[in-house]
């Protein structure tokens, strides 16, 4: 899994992802993002304690994804966070979820993609030959 924060980190452990989530809880940081290694994406915004806005992307890009209704603390968010890492839906009947279009351009959202994939796969960005300029 690859956590996306200013500083991009790759985190193996549950235990480490929450120790991610907590640094950027205390650090301000206004949006966490965890990539699952099926290509899934888990977003939230917000900084602190709350409140925060929660969105789950599939795996392929369909041009939709979910978004949770409300605003939420980030108790709720690391609570989420695990349901995602689990591979669980429990946030389905947690939270009230609304499919809404991506603003990400699918070719931008395939680009970050492969970024991550090829940083992944080669240690670097710079073994990831991509499609040209995003």
């Amino acid at each position: 899994m690859i956590v996306l924060t200013p500083d991009r980190k790759e985190v193996f452990t549950e235990q480490e992802l929450i120790a991610e989530f907590e640094a950027h809880r205390d650090h301000g940081y206004r949006q966490f993002v965890l990539i699952r290694d099926d290509g899934a994406w888990f977003s939230a915004v917000g900084e602190g304690f709350g409140p925060y806005t929660i969105e789950r992307f599939p795996a392929k890009p369909t041009g939709t994804h979910l978004k949770a209704t409300g605003e939420f603390k980030s108790s709720e968010v690391m609570a989420a966070l695990l349901d995602f890492v689990r591979g669980g839906e429990s946030l389905g009947e947690s939270f009230h979820w609304s499919e809404v279009q991506d603003e990400l351009p699918s070719r931008i959202r395939e680009s970050l993609r492969r970024l991550i994939r090829g940083d992944r796969r080669q240690g670097g960005v710079h073994g990831d030959p991509g499609d040209g300029p995003i």
